[in-house]
């Protein structure tokens, strides 16, 4: 059975708040990590394998995965922008 975890779209906020706490501008990688560190997930939430099944998606867990999706929904509410290819900044308001 699969542990329920929040849908993407739920998890921009983390997105915002990891950049924010990153200085403002970081790789995809460091957002993601540091949106995991910070989230109140439980164990099996973050241990919770990943449900892609695209060959290219090698995401570690299922919460990478929604937070990749996360940074997603946060550049097309305009929260975040890319800076270069894998960096990414918080958006000026």
């Amino acid at each position: 059975m699969d542990v329920h975890l929040p849908q993407a779209r739920e998890l921009t906020h983390l997105i915002v708040d990891a950049l924010d706490r990153l200085g403002g501008q970081a790789d995809r990688r460091e957002i993601i990590e540091t949106a995991i560190r910070i989230g109140p997930f439980s164990a099996a939430q973050r241990a919770e394998p990943s449900h892609a099944v695209k060959a290219h998606a090698h995401h570690p867990s299922e919460l990478h995965h929604r937070l990749s999706w996360a940074m997603s929904h946060a550049r097309i509410a305009g929260e975040i922008e890319p800076v270069r290819r894998g960096v990414w900044r918080l958006a000026a308001k």
